[in-house]
């Protein structure tokens, strides 16, 4: 791959155009009403930013790269708390609604209560992020050599299914899905948190890296990003309940805290947490069926091919090139995805996976 590549340049400028566009106006939004879901848009630009320049890492000197990753990545992280709290309000809500008993009800509306007054204190960090933003030119370099790129490029010379921007997709691809399949055995122990939580981050990555090179694979990555997508889905439901299963038992003993100082007596605190009970043992139960869902739908992958087809899409554009053949996670969940054949020895599975990737 070259490094100033006309067609990973162009590829890269039209990408990154696509997501700054709608930016500045998301980002009034929320300086005008607040809506969770321009918090939530802002988040998903910026983190897709951030997948962009993982990809055209080499479109930019590393002094450069490292800033720009860093000013999206604050820009995120500035409005993470605020999300994360609207995402818990939404579910609390809709807990709500499907469980009427009256019983439950002061548990439930303790929970809303205390989440929402943490909310509102996020709005004091969200406009300091949206000033700092606001006075950075950083943030507005990548838009401005974008468009320097997509207005000065002759488009009628460039082919965005070139061999360089193909060697960039298989290469990018190659390497988050070595990291996918190696976490498979994650799904086998549902106390494995941290394992099922950087599988969810490394699926999203996965979708994401697929819609950026999607230009130069073609709308046969459709149905594989939309798998995808239903996998992230999946483990973010689950990821989301570990956090209420973690954060509920010292939301207990702070509420408890807070009426025995109140009171003298933790009496009145029996009725609240009925309630807060009651949403921890859902939430368990939650998770446990998350984790079977994904089980399953990974099996179901592996029977259908699923990462093969991934690999023979982009295969079919180096046809000169040897197709690469993905092993069943079943059988090499511990291991990367490698070349193999059937007196293939384990230890030169790793060896010969490096050895394509660098073709």
């Amino acid at each position: 791959m070259m490094l100033n590549d006309p067609c990973i340049t162009y590829l890269a400028a039209q990408y990154f155009d696509q997501q700054l566009q709608p930016l500045p106006g998301w980002l009034d939004s929320i300086k005008n009403e607040g809506s969770p879901d321009s918090v939530h848009q802002v988040r998903v630009i910026c983190r897709r930013i951030r997948a962009g320049l993982r990809c055209f890492s080499d479109c930019f000197n590393k002094k450069e790269l490292k800033k720009l990753n860093a000013s999206y990545k604050n820009l995120a992280r500035g409005l993470t708390k605020a999300r994360d709290k609207d995402v818990q309000l939404a579910f609390l809500k809709e807990f709500q609604n499907s469980h009427p008993d009256k019983k439950l009800q002061s548990g439930i509306n303790r929970i809303i209560l205390r989440y929402h007054q943490a909310r509102q204190l996020e709005n004091e960090t969200i406009s300091k992020c949206l000033k700092k933003y606001e006075k950075s030119e950083r943030l507005t370099k990548l838009s401005t050599w974008s468009q320097d790129i997509l207005n000065t490029q002759d488009t009628t010379i460039l082919n965005l299914s070139c061999p360089a921007n193909i060697e960039l997709a298989r290469n990018t691809i190659w390497s988050i899905l070595n990291d996918l399949l190696s976490l498979r055995p994650a799904l086998d122990n549902l106390n494995d948190h941290a394992g099922h939580h950087k599988m969810r981050i490394i699926t999203k990555r996965l979708r994401y890296t697929l819609e950026i090179f999607k230009p130069v694979l073609g709308k046969k990555l459709n149905s594989i990003i939309k798998n995808t997508k239903k996998m992230q889905t999946l483990a973010g439901l689950l990821q989301d309940c570990y956090v209420w299963i973690d954060r509920l038992p010292e939301f207990i003993i702070e509420e408890e805290t807070r009426t025995r100082e109140y009171y003298g007596h933790t009496r009145p605190f029996r009725p609240i947490q009925k309630g807060i009970e009651t949403l921890l043992n859902d939430r368990q139960a939650t998770a446990e069926n998350l984790l079977a869902d994904i089980k399953a739908l990974w099996l179901k992958y592996d029977h259908n091919r699923y990462w093969q087809r991934l690999m023979n899409i982009i295969d079919a554009g180096e046809s000169q090139k040897q197709v690469t053949n993905i092993p069943s996670s079943n059988n090499t969940c511990s291991k990367s995805p490698s070349i193999m054949t059937p007196s293939t020895p384990d230890s030169q599975i790793i060896k010969l996976s490096e050895n394509k990737m660098n073709e």
